[in-house]
């Protein structure tokens, strides 16, 4: 009896140290970056504590920042990375108990559950934060009509962003940089009809090109990993400039010749707060992110320029200019708003 107990002991306490116990299989210097030969199998997952032996020595302790199966990446701070080589024991541990002395434990690498980063990606909008509208340009069957404009369609566009990513001590800040691209439409309409035959020889060419800049920063608080993949949570502030540029040219069929009867300049600068939902797809240096961005309209302030030389215009409008006419049915504003957004990343 006390042959086949000490024999399950001994099974034990290998199985034991196979489970917990690593070693270095690789230090890259550049990167900052220790490997080690045990991974998810073995309990050696993502934000797992690890602490580092020589013999029965503790040199110090870090966390795991990416794994799979039979393999794992540390990222431990430079002061312990300097004394780390290959060949060294690497244990799991658990988190120090809050109360209990610790003043012979050595110094923690830092935990933090983010990591900092480059960032590049493109934002899909579901619901455009900055808008204006594709015009039509109407011409007057009489006199005293309310507006010389019908809205076509909301013009899309397509954001591009850069992003740095600071990792802080349980918490993450993010500074970017982001142009959005309009895609506007170029709309013609009848405009006069010269020998009142019910055809219309001349028309109008009506269309709205916009361009947009913004900043942003924002402040990550909430982590919660799953494996690979981590949810995360930030609010932030958001500063756009965008310039919308219309043209209303008049054409004649079968002259090349233009007048350009309407031209017109909005510029808005917007203020928001942001939301991010993100999920952060962490393959080691490489990774993705996917979430969205929503966000509420703080402070707007457009001005709006028109210069114009339509006789219909003038004869026709009832009640109200052609500034108020045209800059009313543009829209151009910021709103409450959301965007999808893939991105991918290097972290270091």
């Amino acid at each position: 009896m006390n042959f086949v107990f000490f024999s399950l002991l001994i099974v034990g306490l290998l199985f034991e140290s196979q489970v917990f116990c690593a070693t270095i299989s690789k230090i890259n210097q550049a990167k900052k970056l220790v490997t080690v030969n045990e991974g998810s199998d073995t309990g050696f997952v993502k934000k797992a504590r690890v602490c580092f032996y020589e013999g029965a020595t503790k040199i110090g302790c870090a966390f795991v920042k990416a794994s799979k199966n039979n393999i794992a990446s540390i990222k431990p701070k430079d002061k312990l990375l300097a004394k780390l080589k290959e060949g060294l024991e690497v244990r799991l541990e658990p988190l120090p108990t809050a109360g209990l002395a610790t003043s012979t434990e050595p110094e923690v690498a830092g935990a933090s559950s983010f990591a900092s980063y480059l960032r590049v990606g493109a934002s899909f909008p579901v619901a455009n934060a900055v808008t204006y509208s594709n015009l039509l340009y109407e011409t007057p069957l009489s006199a005293d009509i309310e507006s010389m404009w019908t809205r076509d369609s909301t013009i899309k566009n397509l954001g591009v962003n850069v992003e740095v990513g600071i990792a802080l001590s349980n918490s993450l800040l993010a500074f970017g940089a982001r142009s959005r691209m309009f895609i506007p439409k170029k709309i013609a309409s009848d405009y006069e009809d010269k020998d009142k035959d019910g055809y219309f020889e001349r028309y109008a060419e009506t269309v709205g090109r916009g361009k947009s800049m913004g900043v942003y920063l924002d402040y990550y608080y909430l982590n919660f990993p799953f494996g690979v993949v981590s949810f995360n949570l930030g609010n932030g502030l958001d500063f756009d400039q965008s310039t919308i540029t219309l043209t209303m040219d008049q054409r004649e069929d079968g002259l090349d010749e233009t007048n350009q009867l309407f031209s017109a300049t909005s510029k808005l600068t917007a203020s928001f707060l942001r939301t991010n939902l993100l999920l952060d797809f962490d393959f080691g240096s490489l990774g993705f992110h996917f979430g969205s961005t929503i966000y509420v309209p703080i402070t707007q302030k457009n001005s709006f320029v028109l210069s114009y030389s339509d006789p219909f215009t003038d004869s026709s409008l009832k009640n109200i200019t052609a500034e108020e006419d045209l800059k009313a049915k543009l829209g151009h504003q910021a709103k409450v708003g959301a965007d999808l957004f893939l991105a991918t990343y290097y972290s270091f």
